[in-house]
């Protein structure tokens, strides 16, 4: 067999083998392997941990968008599909009945219904993606819902 078909001493059938049997083992190394691969072909970059603890605290580690499960899933505000990035300000924590229905769908109801339920949360969230230029899914002409308004509903519920 010619050298150009051995890897690490195995031909290229039984290395494909091994790797496949390694991938399904389910090891923590496979698996952010397995995670890594995934995000380096959808061109994403990963998460930072500190922040996105931060974020789950922030919503109780329930879903954004209000419905009242739990966040488990990280839901791209502005989706990959039409240049979102995977960076804080355009994500958000998601169940998976949310994030799989949202899907690449115009975020603005999406957010509405997450503004309600979490008016600071979301706030924060919007003032993060405009400082560092991830807003694309925050647009006030598109916004039927400002700053300003949220805040003062806010307020006078808190008063």
């Amino acid at each position: 067999m010619a050298a150009s078909k051995v890897y690490s001493g195995l031909c290229r059938e039984h290395a494909n083998e091994e790797a496949r049997a390694w991938y399904a083992s389910g090891s923590p190394a496979a698996l952010a392997r397995r995670g890594r691969a995934i995000a380096y072909r959808r061109s994403l970059v990963p998460i930072p941990t500190w922040w996105a603890e931060e974020v789950r605290a922030a919503f109780d580690r329930l879903c954004a968008y209000g419905c009242g499960r739990r966040g488990d899933t990280w839901d791209h505000i502005w989706p990959v599909s039409k240049g979102g990035v995977s960076a804080p300000g355009n994500l958000a924590p998601a169940c998976g009945s949310c994030n799989s229905s949202k899907k690449n769908t115009e975020p603005t109801p999406w957010v509405e219904r997450g503004l309600s339920a979490f008016p600071s949360q979301w706030l924060n969230l919007w003032d993060l993606a405009v400082q560092t230029g991830h807003d694309d899914w925050c647009s006030w002409n598109e916004a039927p819902w400002s700053t300003a308004t949220v805040l003062t509903d806010s307020l006078e519920g808190a008063i």
